[in-house]
């Protein structure tokens, strides 16, 4: 999986006329990808794309295909157009992650750049942590097996030894994950604290720096955590943008928005809490 195939599609995906792609248009369009690998690329970043569409989006779409319409360049250049049209499944397209309405317009500027944002930060933390094994396996594991072999060697402290460790983990869990969450949360609360005060204002800088903050508490939480907390922010995200400019909100509307913003907080909440507490 490339970086420039992630950012191809991240664009694409912003700025087509129409929001729902198949994953055989993309092929179409990038050189050198397969189905397939657009395929795992949308699977591995739910926090940009959607996978599938509902029915009801694509009905809509075929219909309009079928009035000579909106066709991808892979159907309008077939021998059997019709006959793809028809066989066309909601498997077979995905969507941006911010724009989930048939008619959804192309996101804006702040959007795009923060979806390129996240992608390079994805990237750039995968090389960083790459280059770290070596690095782990001298400063974590030997270390490891040596407590390992002093304490078969000295059997009657084993006990003391371990419960010392524990203590030491715990409170070293603590010194590095709590900060990360505190600057987590200062950054999320700003974001609604913004938007509160005036939803004139965009507030796509507040995003990004909660989202970076987010990338910095990923490795002390489970990735299946992360993936949900993605979603969700994702979802708040959306919310906002879809409300900014609104003079005013109506309950429905607030209600929504505060609570995907919960939903966020407890859900970093929990998954934070989980190391800070293991022993």
């Amino acid at each position: 999986m490339e970086i420039k195939n992630v950012t191809a599609i991240w664009i694409l995906s912003c700025n087509d006329s129409i929001p729902q792609i198949t994953y055989q248009g993309i092929g179409e369009r990038i050189n050198g990808i397969s189905e397939e690998e657009v395929k795992n690329i949308v699977r591995q970043f739910p926090e940009l794309f959607q996978e599938e569409i509902p029915t009801k989006q694509l009905d809509h779409w075929k219909s309009s295909m079928s009035q000579g319409l909106n066709r991808p360049k892979w159907i309008a250049k077939s021998s059997s157009q019709e006959e793809d049209i028809k066989n066309l499944k909601t498997s077979d397209l995905f969507r941006n992650r911010f724009r989930n309405s048939i008619d959804a317009q192309p996101v804006s500027y702040n959007l795009i750049e923060w979806g390129i944002n996240y992608i390079n930060e994805y990237f750039n933390k995968k090389e960083r942590n790459k280059n770290k094994t070596w690095q782990r396996i001298g400063t974590i594991v030997l270390p490891l097996i040596s407590l390992l072999i002093a304490g078969y060697s000295i059997q009657n402290s084993s006990s003391l030894q371990l419960e010392s460790m524990k203590i030491e983990k715990l409170k070293l869990n603590r010194e590095i994950i709590i900060p990360e969450y505190k600057k987590f949360v200062s950054s999320f609360f700003k974001t609604m604290e913004k938007f509160d005060a005036n939803r004139h204002i965009p507030i796509t800088k507040e995003m990004i720096q909660t989202q970076r903050a987010l990338s910095e508490l990923a490795p002390y939480i489970d990735s299946s955590d992360h993936k949900k907390i993605l979603v969700d922010f994702s979802r708040y995200f959306h919310l906002i943008q879809s409300n900014q400019n609104t003079d005013s909100l109506k309950l429905e509307q607030k209600d929504s928005i505060v609570e995907a913003y919960l939903s966020v907080e407890q859900k970093v909440r929990k998954a934070v809490s989980k190391n800070i507490n293991a022993k």
